[in-house]
């Protein structure tokens, strides 16, 4: 099982306390706390010298769509990636360690027409691997999606750890550290800014 899968079932089974970056979408088996950790937005991913145009879901039926093992991209792409999963021509599953790489590798050999991604990891994977030239980002309208440390229902103390990061993040976002935290790595609070901008195209 790979590790997102693995990460989830581990965590509704008790053997580890939680996992970062969840959404109820995904984990509905697990305890959320109140306050959301992050926000994320999806946007797509095409070949630069590529012509698409985003409507709808239905504008990449004639493209081959990379998504990651057991991820959930919200409602405004899992209907579509449901309906068309055993559909190869539009959608293919990368798992491992690096399943991002993975789809950018298969996006530029083009062996797929798009992949999708939160807008911030998708730009700085960019960035890391020098690829910005070679990808254009797609704005696809997406609402933004609060992302949570999913903690397990079988660990006795989760509700107890839920109820205190939620204190904390209040008391944070109260006194200013939070501010002061996020800006160490350019980001805004999610609660009260948009998440960190990335260049994209309609």
């Amino acid at each position: 099982m790979l590790w997102w899968a693995r990460a989830l079932t581990e965590a509704e089974a008790g053997n580890i306390t939680g996992v970062f970056g969840a959404s109820p979408d995904e984990a509905g088996k697990l305890l959320f706390p109140k306050q959301p950790l992050a926000q994320s937005r999806n946007v797509l991913a095409v070949r630069a010298g590529d012509d698409f145009v985003w409507a709808a879901p239905k504008s990449l039926a004639p493209y081959a769509l990379g998504i990651i093992l057991d991820y959930s991209y919200g409602p405004l792409l899992d209907p579509y990636i449901k309906a068309n999963l055993k559909n190869t021509n539009r959608i293919q599953v990368m798992g491992g360690d690096e399943p991002l790489k993975g789809n950018l590798r298969k996006l530029l050999a083009g062996r797929i027409g798009a992949t999708i991604d939160d807008t911030n990891v998708l730009a700085y994977e960019l960035i890391t691997e020098k690829q910005t030239d070679a990808v254009r980002l797609v704005d696809i309208a997406d609402p933004a999606n609060p992302l949570y440390i999913g903690f397990s229902p079988v660990v006795p103390q989760a509700a107890t750890y839920a109820r205190l990061l939620d204190e904390t993040i209040v008391a944070l976002r109260a006194s200013g550290e939070l501010t002061k935290i996020l800006a160490r790595y350019g980001l805004q609070d999610w609660q009260t800014g948009a998440p960190a901008a990335s260049p994209v195209s309609n």
